[in-house]
């Protein structure tokens, strides 16, 4: 007896009257332009300052595969031409996956792949391209699409193996293409043109496509002290969140740098201004007097509303 299971699928996809790859697309979370960008300049920095970068541990042995050095140090084996991108450090990722959530996590405050305490039910990470040795890929979101479960294994396929979901892949790929500007991010990350053209999708893309993209939610930490109250929200981070900030030795420097990060503090709290600010624009947004906080000064933002209230709290209550 043969049967292919795939006939099924499609042909259930395609009784909703658009074409499986469309509602397959339509139906799978991208994230925003915004988040995307802020992961690869984070990538990038952390490029210019020597810090190792994450891959996935593989099985198959191709040129990609890391080497170790005497000390253990694992280093990505360049497949560019690029000498700039020579004796690059990586690291093994814990699962598979791990930074890949963690990122995620700290760009839009959502949980993935993380069983019952997913904010995104039977939702997978996939990797459009694949290439998750390759440290240029793992952890770009560029390349990575929140998917229902069910999509996974049709996406994680070869699309030799069937046409059909080559054209699958081929759109998601299209879609991921021209909505990041990926050409210009692997230009700036120092392949060439050459280097480049094989990962150029194989088809534009088909169809105006309607793309839902991840909400930025606030974080649901587990971890709240009680509301007192009478007490205004800005009174609480005017009080409160100062002297935490100027006092505790649980405030880290990437605590601080997160809170200089517009993006970031909009996933951590839901305010729309970056939390500190050295020199803010726009002064009328931040309170008068500075912070000191690990000997430098920095503005307080000032633009905090009571739906701010749960998140700001529960911040200051794991950092005092």
């Amino acid at each position: 007896m043969k049967k292919n299971f795939l006939d099924e699928l499609l042909t259930l996809l395609a009784s909703t009257g658009i074409t499986p790859e469309q509602y397959m697309i339509e139906h799978s979370l991208f994230f925003s332009k915004d988040v995307v960008d802020k992961a690869f300049d984070e990538m990038g920095k952390k490029l210019n300052a020597g810090d190792p970068l994450f891959i996935r541990s593989s099985t198959k042995q191709g040129s990609n595969s890391p080497y170790r050095d005497v000390n253990g140090t694992y280093y990505w084996n360049n497949i560019y031409r690029s000498r700039s991108l020579d004796n690059i450090e990586v690291k093994l990722d814990a699962d598979g996956n791990s930074e890949v959530r963690n990122i995620i996590k700290t760009l839009t405050g959502t949980s993935v792949s993380v069983g019952k305490k997913s904010d995104i039910k039977f939702g997978k990470i996939s990797h459009i391209w694949g290439e998750t040795s390759n440290p240029f890929f793992f952890t770009s979101l560029w390349n990575i699409v929140i998917v229902p479960a069910y999509y996974n294994d049709i996406l994680d396929k070869d699309g030799s193996a069937d046409p059909r979901i080559d054209m699958i892949i081929e759109q998601y790929k299209a879609v991921c293409w021209d909505r990041y500007d990926i050409q210009a991010k692997l230009l700036k990350l120092g392949l060439t043109p050459t280097e480049i053209k094989k990962y150029e999708p194989k088809h534009k893309v088909a169809y105006s496509y309607i793309i839902q993209e991840i909400t930025i939610l606030q974080p649901k930490n587990g971890i709240s002290g009680p509301s007192i109250p009478g007490v205004k929200v800005g009174e609480i981070a005017n009080n409160d969140l100062r002297i935490v900030l100027s006092s505790s030795s649980k405030v880290t420097n990437k605590d601080i740098s997160d809170l200089q990060d517009k993006i970031i503090s909009k996933a951590l709290f839901g305010i729309n201004f970056p939390v500190l600010d050295v020199a803010p624009a726009d002064k009328k947004r931040y309170y008068a007097k500075p912070v000191t906080i690990k000997g430098k000064d920095y503005f307080l933002c000032s633009q905090w509303y009571d739906r701010h209230r749960q998140a700001l709290e529960d911040w200051i209550n794991t950092h005092k």
